[in-house]
C-alpha cells in the first residue's frame, strides 16, 4: 500500500470484508477498493496491482466516476459500511486526509 500511494493517479484506497471487521481466520484476504484516475478499461487497470500483490488480496479499481456513481448501490454501501480507508490523497485544504480512520459518508462529518 506504501508504494501505491505514491502514485499521484491513486486517490484512495479502502480495506473491506472480514479484514476490516476484524474477523480474521487462515483464508482470510485483503479485500481492497482502489479509487484511480486511469482511462485504463476495468480489467486492464487490475493487473499492476495483482502483479505487486505479496499476499492473497481481491482488488477492486474504479474512477473517481465510477465511485461516485456506485456509492449508492447496495455492494458499495455494504463494502463502505465497515470499510477502512487506509490511504486517502492530501487536497489543499483537507488537513485531515491521508491518515488511516473510518470512511465517512460524502462530504459527511
Amino acid at each position: 500500500v506504501d508504494r501505491w500511494s505514491r502514485d499521484p493517479s491513486i486517490k484512495k484506497i479502502i480495506l473491506f470484508g472480514s479484514v476490516a471487521r476484524g474477523n480474521i481466520h487462515r483464508g482470510s484476504d485483503l479485500d481492497l477498493i482502489i479509487v484511480q484516475e486511469t482511462d485504463k478499461k476495468f480489467l486492464t487497470r487490475l493487473e499492476p496491482f495483482y502483479r505487486d500483490a505479496r499476499i492473497a488480496m481481491d482488488i477492486l479499481v474504479y474512477t473517481p466516476d465510477e465511485f461516485a456513481a456506485m456509492v449508492e448501490g447496495i455492494f458499495l454501501k455494504n463494502a463502505l459500511r465497515d470499510g477502512v480507508v487506509i490511504y486517502e490523497a492530501r487536497l489543499p485544504g483537507r488537513e485531515g486526509a491521508g491518515r488511516l480512520g473510518r470512511l465517512l459518508p460524502s462530504n459527511g462529518p
